[in-house]
């Protein structure tokens, strides 16, 4: 049986421009594992505290162009069960 919790720090950063700046986050991951005989059970999740950010930003190029921002939000939380055999 083990038990496994990880989380990865981004402070404040530049995106796209020195103008725009993605927020510091915490992305916590967290899984459970239980053997038995030649089998392990896992449970595990990712981003389980649903934090949300950009990983990357457009800004509008122009009023001229008229065009909108453009961004790509990370994966949101993600949840589930594992098993794997040893034979």
């Amino acid at each position: 049986m083990g038990a496994h919790v990880g989380a990865s720090y981004t402070g404040k950063t530049p995106m796209a421009t020195e103008v725009v700046w993605r927020d510091a986050h915490v992305v916590t991951d967290a899984s459970i594992d239980v053997g038995f005989k030649n089998f392990t059970l896992a449970v595990f999740g990712k981003n389980i505290l649903n934090e949300k950010f950009y990983n990357a930003y457009i800004p509008a190029a122009s009023a001229l162009v008229k065009t909108a921002s453009l961004g790509l939000l990370n994966r949101p939380a993600e949840y589930g069960v594992r098993l794997s055999a040893k034979f």
